[in-house]
Parts: C-alpha cells; sequence; structure tokens
C-alpha cells in the first residue's frame, strides 16, 4: 500500500506500532538499504565469512517489528538509531553464539516461533541487485578519507547524532559537520 506524501513518519510509526504492517513496511522501505549496509560493514569485521547479511536484516526487522509496541522512542528521528541498534545487538549476539559453537558449547534445541515476515516484492532479482547496490555503496564509502568515513558511517549508518559524534571524537560539532557534508559530497559523486 502506498501512503501519500502527506503522511508524516511519526504517523506511520503510530499506525504501525497498532498492529497495521503497510504502515510498518512503509516505514522501513527507504531503510532497508541503509541498514543493509550498516550490517554489511559493522559484520563483515565481527563475522567474515560466515556474515548473512539479508538474514541478519530480516531478523532485525522481525524482532523491530515484535518489539515495536512496547518500545519507547523519545524524539523524532529515534526509529532508525533504534533500528540500528537492534541491528548492532543482533550481530553480537551472532558473534557470542559462533564463538561458543566454536568451543563446543553449543546446544542445539528444535524451536519454531511462527514468525515470518513475508514481502511479495522480494525476488531474486531484488536481492540480487540491492547486493550489487551494497557492494557499490561499500566501495564507495572506502574512497572516503577515514575520517569522513568515520563521521558518515557513524552519522548515516549508526544515526548518531552530530552533537554524539563530536564528543566522541573530541571535535568541535562545526567539525563534524563539514567531514559529514565533504563525505556525503564524496559518496554521491562515486555513486552517480
Amino acid at each position: 500500500m502506498r501512503y501519500p506524501q502527506s503522511v508524516t513518519s511519526e504517523e506511520l510509526l503510530e499506525r504501525a506500532r497498532g498492529g497495521d504492517g503497510d504502515s510498518f513496511g512503509a516505514l522501513v522501505e527507504g531503510l532497508g538499504l541503509r541498514l543493509l549496509l550498516l550490517i554489511q560493514r559493522r559484520g563483515s569485521a565481527l563475522l567474515g565469512a560466515d556474515l548473512a547479511a539479508e538474514d541478519l536484516l530480516q531478523e532485525t526487522l522481525c524482532k523491530a517489528w515484535t518489539l515495536l509496541p512496547e518500545v519507547q522512542l523519545d524524539r523524532p528521528g529515534a526509529f532508525y538509531p533504534w533500528l540500528a541498534a537492534l541491528a548492532r545487538g543482533l550481530l553480537a549476539d551472532r558473534a557470542k553464539y559462533l564463538h561458543a559453537k566454536a568451543r563446543g558449547s553449543v546446544r542445539h534445541v528444535e524451536s519454531h516461533t511462527g514468525l515470518a515476515v513475508y514481502d511479495s516484492r522480494t525476488s531474486v532479482s531484488r536481492i540480487v541487485a540491492r547486493k550489487l547496490e551494497v557492494e557499490r555503496a561499500l566501495a564507495a564509502l572506502a574512497q572516503l578519507s577515514p575520517a569522513q568515513r568515520e563521521v558518515v558511517e557513524g552519522h548515516l549508518l549508526d544515526g548518531r547524532s552530530l552533537s554524539e559524534l563530536a564528543a566522541e571524537l573530541q571535535v568541535s560539532k562545526s567539525a563534524v559537520w563539514d567531514r559529514l557534508q565533504r563525505g556525503m559530497a564524496r559518496l554521491q559523486g562515486a555513486l552517480s
């Protein structure tokens, strides 16, 4: 279902909290690639060849759908940072699981929650196209200077504010803004 542009993300969020799957789909539709980039970028360092980025994206969205009615998002625009935190948590859980499995301390228990998110718009060709988009975006990120990449990834992928990044990097907020603007310009140039 397509919503008119006059429907805000906050309205979609409230509808999704009430159980409207179409609203949830509309809300995450524009964030899927961004979230997949985060999972690919952070996950490849943590999991290496064991990374199944599409599966972790699906798991993140399923968990978000399940938790959404209970979560309190304190400010407008907090939805994506919350999704990013869920994805990072799932990546960390997967890394812990693989570490435990390597030590032989994992015992498998058959279970099935019955929770599945089916998207009729997902096809092999769409998955391949999205994978190619991710690869192009990762290559473009690699072309940024380390300072620009740190700010672009922190803001765009992790969803951290400029103030948070400035405090973390111990630079002024305007320096973070400058790095972000220059990095985004280079990123757009590389992707066009």
